[in-house]
């Protein structure tokens, strides 16, 4: 647990009132500080301290590859009536995709509501930052995948695809594995998926995967799967990042040529 006991840059009143006042209020804004960093700690960031400066940080996710630091926060401290302070913090793990949100304010601390204001302002401009962050991790993963996918070969041999009996349809061969472009509604290229011959599965580091996917079929006949027919066709969606390609268990395929009856 971090230590914040230097009080040396303190001002203090000549009056033993004030004194008293103020040591109570940095030992309050130490212990605060310290349950942010236990939280951050807890959820699995690798942190020595945390800093409340209001600037974007990554950091290493405990268990994971140290270099890729796909956890980050944002933290900061909130001066409110009465010369109260309140810690703020958000959090996450970009491969998790979901921020979560340590902060000091309890029902005790009788917040006006200017002091709401500027909670609430607090908490939006870290938003704004993890917002920014995480479009520019999205951007620089999809040029690398671009990248990628254009040096793999159209043909090639997949065990994977061997087992499952279907057809790698729209993808692209590598060294034991197939590549899965996933796509966005735009039908920008967002990342890959490989998908190596024993089954793993790895998608582009820093990919936008949720609400992505790959077509298969897009100009075909017009097909409808009957739910009740056991049937073994690849529609990949793409809903986390966490998760592995899954199968529609019903969909309509057909091509503009051939509208829905």
């Amino acid at each position: 647990m971090a230590n914040f006991k230097n009080k040396s840059n303190l001002r203090l009143s000549p009056s033993k009132q004030n004194i008293h006042s103020l040591y109570n209020a940095y030992d309050d804004i130490n212990k605060h500080r310290n349950a942010c960093l236990d939280s951050l700690l807890n959820y699995g960031l690798v942190l020595d301290i945390v800093i409340l400066d209001g600037k974007f940080r990554n950091a290493p996710i405990l268990g994971r590859t140290p270099k890729k630091k796909s956890g980050w926060y944002v933290g900061q401290e909130i001066t409110i009536s009465n010369n109260q302070t309140i810690i703020l913090a958000t959090y996450g793990d970009f491969r998790e995709g979901v921020n979560h949100t340590f902060n000091s304010y309890s029902k005790n601390t009788g917040l006006t509501k200017y002091d709401k204001e500027k909670y609430q302002q607090a908490l939006t401009a870290n938003q704004k930052l993890v917002d920014a962050e995480k479009a520019k991790m999205h951007a620089n993963a999809a040029i690398a995948a671009k990248d990628e996918f254009n040096k793999l070969s159209n043909t090639g041999n997949s065990d994977y695809l061997v087992n499952k009996q279907v057809e790698g349809i729209g993808v692209k061969y590598g060294r034991r594995f197939i590549a899965v472009p996933i796509h966005g509604i735009d039908n920008d290229l967002r990342g890959i998926q490989k998908i190596f011959n024993d089954g793993s599965k790895r998608f582009t580091t820093g990919a936008k995967i949720k609400g992505g996917f790959h077509l298969i079929n897009a100009s075909g006949r017009l097909f409808h799967y009957d739910p009740s027919v056991n049937f073994n066709f690849p529609i990949y969606l793409f809903s986390r990042p966490s998760s592995f390609s899954i199968k529609l268990t019903s969909f309509i395929l057909y091509s503009p040529q051939s509208p829905p009856q």
